[in-house]
């Protein structure tokens, strides 16, 4: 049997469960660590180039052309002195397009920053089982 020590208090049997198909060895060791509360906090923001691959993201980037063509055609009704519920209407496109945009950048940022933090805690998770890291020594 393969035991993975994170703690006096606290022994998983690590490859007892992935035999018996309760989840993956990096999933195990982080049910242990959340346990014991070990798990450091995980960042909350992007750094620079998160930020740049997001904005650049072909549906950012889709949502990004749509808002310039209301954008557009609501400058072109108002140049054109057009009635002012084509101009609403055209306005609540607008305001629907940027409120997409906004949503749409959000939950890409979130996704990106839940991406990163998985990785950070299979990285931990994994240091653990190799007897490595400051989880290890705890």
């Amino acid at each position: 049997m393969v035991t993975s020590y994170l703690n006096r208090r606290n022994v998983i049997d690590v490859q007892g469960l992935i035999q018996r198909s309760k989840g993956s060895r990096a999933k195990i060791v982080h049910y242990g660590l959340l346990h014991v509360g070990a798990l450091p906090h995980l960042a909350s923001r992007l750094e620079a180039s998160g930020h740049a691959s997001i904005e650049s993201s072909p549906i950012l980037q889709r949502l990004f052309r749509e808002q310039a063509e209301a954008v557009a055609a609501l400058d072109e009704a108002i140049a054109a002195d057009l009635e002012s519920d084509v101009c609403d209407r055209l306005q609540s496109d607008l305001n629907i397009r940027t409120s997409r945009v906004h949503e749409t950048r959000r939950l890409l940022r979130l996704r990106r920053i839940t991406e990163l933090a998985n990785e950070r805690e299979d990285d931990i998770a994994v240091r653990a089982l190799m007897g490595e890291g400051p989880i290890a020594s705890a």
